[in-house]
């Protein structure tokens, strides 16, 4: 005896319909010069306002680890090595004189 399958297809479901409510985001309706814009009045915006907060944290950290004691005895050790003339007066860095001259390589005839 013979056997025949017959495979029927399934019917296709259409598609859903688009969202009526549907809003695109706004880097695709506007023009490129306008989110440009925006970004950067952003990036301003946030930097006027941590600016003086990282700027104040900094001194906060900065002046954390002030020990009077370490540092009286910073300014002795510096005084002596001063007097035994290691180091230019503070601040007197460029005017400051020098324990070694420069030399050429080659030497003068």
């Amino acid at each position: 005896m013979l056997q025949v399958t017959v495979q029927v297809p399934d019917i296709p479901v259409p598609p859903n319909p688009p969202d009526p409510f549907f809003v695109p985001p706004p880097w695709v309706t506007l023009p490129p010069q306008v989110v440009l814009l925006i970004s950067i009045a952003f990036i301003a915006g946030v930097t006027i306002v941590l600016w003086p907060l990282m700027r104040a944290f900094a001194r906060r950290i900065e002046g954390r680890g002030v020990n009077p004691a370490l540092q009286g005895e910073i300014e002795q050790l510096r005084a002596r090595v001063r007097r035994r003339g290691g180091l230019a007066a503070p601040g007197g860095g460029v005017g400051g004189t020098s324990r070694f001259r420069r030399t050429s390589a080659r030497p003068e005839a």
